[in-house]
């Protein structure tokens, strides 16, 4: 029996396409999937499951997350 392999998800790709053209916050992606003059038409997310799927495609190698220390 041949081992299933995992294909990305449309909205992993969608991820991935923003990545690509520049380093993102999770929020900052989470605010453009949102906005109803773009993919917020198409798409709904919550940023909980957002975090989950960028926790993925960094555990699978996708992406890599950095900390970036912020003032209060």
């Amino acid at each position: 029996m041949t081992p299933m392999v995992r294909l990305p998800l449309t909205t992993e790709l969608a991820l991935l396409g923003f990545l690509n053209k520049q380093p993102m916050h999770g929020y900052e992606i989470h605010r453009r999937m949102s906005d109803p003059s773009g993919l917020g038409q198409v798409w709904r997310i919550k940023q909980s499951q957002l975090y989950s799927l960028l926790n993925r495609l960094e555990d699978e190698g996708y992406v890599t997350a950095t900390l970036e220390p912020q003032e209060a």
